[in-house]
């Protein structure tokens, strides 16, 4: 995630922004003990909220994009991998599907967002679960996830 790479975050904390999440994307997330997934939520609390992720077997697969609960259920079907997962959904406001421009509100949320989990992981960087506990509000639903942020403890 572009707004990641500028926090300098601690070497055993991987970041990669995509634009959609990919069946290939399972493989990834089987090498890490504790992933968690960014995307902009068009409802939910201000500045964010997170929700852990559960498996989700899928009922059908496109090429073109999944969900992480199908993920992290791929990760576990054929790596033998289950990574704890979460999302975390950044409040947006204006969602334009030909522009990558976020309002000024949404930016100022991803900026608390960001600030939250660093502060979090200057802390405690083993492990997310709590930070993710405390900082719940509701369970969220996203869509399609632009950034994902991996961590490896």
């Amino acid at each position: 995630m572009q707004a990641a790479e500028t926090l300098h975050l601690p070497s055993h904390i991987t970041t990669e922004a995509d634009y959609q999440l990919l069946l290939e994307d399972a493989e990834k997330i089987s090498h890490f003990d504790q992933v968690l997934f960014v995307d902009a939520a068009l409802q939910g609390e201000t500045p964010y909220t997170i929700a852990e992720v559960q498996p989700q077997p899928a009922t059908s697969f496109s090429s073109h994009s999944a969900s992480p609960g199908q993920l992290l259920e791929l990760a576990s079907q054929l790596f033998g991998a289950n990574p704890r997962c979460w999302t975390l959904g950044i409040r947006g406001y204006v969602f334009d599907e030909f522009s990558e421009e976020i309002s000024s509100q949404a930016a100022g949320n991803l900026r608390q967002a960001l600030d939250d989990f660093k502060s979090w992981l200057l802390t405690s960087p083993a492990d997310l679960s709590p930070w993710m506990c405390s900082n719940s509000h509701e369970t969220i639903r996203t869509t399609s996830t632009i950034p994902t942020s991996h961590q490896h403890c």
